[in-house]
């Protein structure tokens, strides 16, 4: 694959990442990664269960108090299909998910551009997807082979809120399972492009043999993002303009 170059005047029509039926693949349970996590949880009086375990899978009959729309959380969870959970004292947790979901969302078409965001990075993590841009009726996962998905609407709660993007085909996802987006088409300048390398959380990366002789707006293919080096690290996102070795870094 080489560097796609875009010309500006035909931005509107370029071509995007897709998601397909078949791009899709169910996951299995995996454990929870837990931190430490003081802060407020907000709730919006919703009536939201309460699960005895971080993985959400033992629900225990309980709801949070609706009259209550503040709660403090002790504890974050992480699973590896990229789901968080909340931890709100005694190892009460609920779904990050539950305490976000709003009363009503009001959809909108995307229109990605050179100054709005067009793809959402999944970390190739199995996103769970709904039918519904409520959240409420689960179906599949994302596949795990696949880190960039195209926005084709988003649903937004009644502050203007981004709530939940749709991945094509009514697919649904929440916007807090997306560790990051970034744009269908960079403007990249003159220069070296790098290879990067990955070990956890953390990103490596070093100049490559391709470089980018002529500046202009370039399609993205993939993206990734993690803290560069060693120690304290920041964060750092990458597009992915053609093979291994054309990554730009873009933040």
């Amino acid at each position: 694959m080489t560097v796609s170059k875009i010309k500006k005047v035909c931005l509107a029509s370029a071509t995007l990442l897709a998601l397909t039926g078949a791009g899709l693949a169910v996951s299995s349970q995996s454990d929870n990664q837990v931190l430490a996590a003081v802060q407020t949880a907000s709730s919006n009086g919703g009536t939201i269960p309460i699960y005895a375990d971080a993985a959400t899978t033992q629900n225990t009959g309980k709801l949070l108090d609706p009259s209550i729309s503040e709660w403090q959380s002790f504890n974050r969870s992480e699973a590896q299909n990229g789901s968080v959970s909340y931890d709100l004292g005694g190892g009460q947790w609920v779904k990050a998910v539950d305490l976000s979901r709003p009363g009503s969302v009001t959809i909108k078409d995307n229109v990605p551009s050179t100054d709005t965001d067009g793809l959402v990075a999944s970390d190739k993590k199995p996103v769970q997807i709904y039918s519904d841009a409520q959240l409420t009726q689960p179906t599949s996962t994302l596949s795990t082979g696949v880190n960039a998905w195209q926005i084709f609407r988003t649903a937004y709660d009644v502050k203007g809120h981004p709530f939940a993007y749709d991945l094509g085909n009514n697919q649904w996802a929440y916007q807090g399972d997306f560790y990051t987006s970034s744009p269908a088409i960079v403007y990249v300048p003159a220069g070296q492009l790098e290879s990067i390398s990955r070990t956890d959380s953390r990103i490596s990366a070093q100049s490559s043999n391709e470089s980018i002789a002529q500046p202009g707006y370039y399609k993205v293919w993939d993206v990734t993002g993690g803290l560069s080096g060693a120690g304290n690290g920041f964060f750092v996102r990458y597009v992915k303009l053609g093979n291994d070795q054309q990554w730009f870094a873009f933040n």
